[in-house]
This record gives structure tokens, sequence and C-alpha cells, in this order.
């Protein structure tokens, strides 16, 4: 909703508004896509740690498939493309 009208500031609120809910409630079949797009928001603005928690995260409910190399790599390049924007 708010990633869709080009707010991903507000999103990155929003999911994570919505994601301690989930967490709690023990929503795992409806936090997994939060998951997703929460990582999406940040990753658009540039929220790299963030995002590299999210990561790691759907990793561990099984949202990004490890056999899926290119998935991961692709991610895995953004994640230190940006640390590296950030270190210098």
């Amino acid at each position: 909703m708010y990633t869709a009208s080009g707010q991903p500031e507000t999103a990155v609120k929003f999911y994570e508004r919505i994601a301690k809910i989930y967490k709690r409630e023990h929503w795992d079949t409806l936090l997994r896509p939060v998951l997703s797009e929460w990582y999406t928001s940040c990753r658009q603005t540039g929220d790299i740690d963030t995002a590299a928690k999210l990561l790691v995260e759907m990793l561990c409910y099984g949202e990004i498939d490890l056999e899926a190399s290119v998935s991961l790599s692709s991610h895995s390049l953004y994640l230190r493309k940006f640390q590296r924007l950030q270190s210098g």
C-alpha cells in the first residue's frame, strides 16, 4: 500500500508496527509477506541495517530459498554495495 504509492518511509514504520503484533501473536503465515515488503521498503530508503536484519529473519522463516542462489546473491550484492557507500 505505502510502498506502491511511493511512500517507503511510511511503509517502513507501518511494517515495523505490524510485524511486532504478528510476532507477538505467532502469526507466522501473515508475518512472512510483511517481512518481505518491509525489506523492500528498507531497500528503497537505504536502511541497510534493518534490511540486513530482515534478510536474516526471512532466511529463518524460509521466505528466501537458499537453493535459489541467484536470489540470495542479489540480496548479498545489494547489502555489500550499500555497506561500501556508507563506509566511504
